[in-house]
């Protein structure tokens, strides 16, 4: 199942305070007697008792303390098998996306986990600028190590300049797992993909490009269709196998402008 964003506040557990100072009245008196006094002074330095959760989870979190808007050194990314990841860094070759420059993913703070989760979406969707709401249930544990559930949501909102390999972050949106001694919890990268069995499918050599075969009759001369962004297109084949359409393809800026092409390829039917 899926979970995430409003509901990741996993802080660590509060310290309790230390004892309020005594009232005037709590004070012994001059005249009060050495055992008494002696056991004032005992009740009001009690013995702190570590909790060894607790202090795990501190010293966790101090690991990874770092400014917010910091980025990790370095990314281990696993999916469902928590035994085999994928180590991520500046000098390494990023098989998990290519979008983004090293300096937009990597700097100097510690290495973080972090659950892969691919979002396979339409061309339709992201010309819409749909907005995809992810649900998932988290595996936590609390202080007693006992199995514990919760329910997390995540929103993803889409723009028109996405395109595969487009991260959205969830912090500490995944489970605990028993593979990794630790007690603070991987972010999920829900990492966008083209969806299989689309009329349009992206250009090998331009990810804004898009491809659309069709298949027309011997001695068609046009072709109809719908494009991506809903617009009718119209198309005259007659003697030709092959169209490129400029400015019919995904945009590359987040108002729909700067658009890639639409390569179109022509297949006579053949007859039965």
């Amino acid at each position: 199942m899926e979970t995430s964003e409003h509901q990741r506040n996993q802080s660590s557990p509060i310290p309790q305070p230390s004892p309020s100072p005594p009232t005037p009245n709590q004070v012994a008196s001059s005249e009060t007697t050495s055992s008494s006094s002696s056991t004032a002074s005992a009740a009001s330095s009690p013995t702190i008792v570590q909790d060894p959760w607790h202090l795990q989870y501190c010293l966790e979190r101090e690991r990874l303390s770092a400014p917010e808007d910091s980025k990790p050194e370095s990314l281990y990314f696993f999916g469902v098998d928590r035994t085999k990841g994928i180590r991520e860094t500046r000098s390494s070759p990023r098989r998990f996306t290519s979008v983004y420059s090293p300096d937009q993913i990597f700097g100097t703070a510690p290495e973080r986990h972090a659950e892969l989760r691919d979002v396979p979406v339409t061309f339709a969707q992201i010309w819409d600028r749909e907005m995809i709401l992810k649900n998932w249930i988290r595996h936590s544990q609390d202080h007693h190590g006992d199995l514990e559930f919760e329910k997390q949501e995540f929103k993803i909102q889409l723009q028109r300049h996405h395109v595969p390999g487009t991260f959205f972050v969830a912090r500490e949106g995944g489970s605990l797992n028993i593979n990794y001694l630790t007690l603070v919890f991987p972010d999920v990268y829900f990492r966008l993909v083209d969806m299989v069995g689309q009329e349009f499918r992206r250009s090998l050599e331009n990810v804004y490009d898009l491809k659309r075969k069709m298949e027309v009759a011997e001695g068609q001369t046009k072709v109809e269709f719908t494009g991506i962004d809903g617009a009718e297109i119209t198309v005259e084949i007659e003697g030709k196998s092959f169209c490129r359409l400029q400015g019919h393809g995904m945009p590359r800026k987040w108002d729909g402008s700067d658009r890639g092409d639409l390569l179109i390829e022509f297949v006579r039917k053949t007859k039965e």
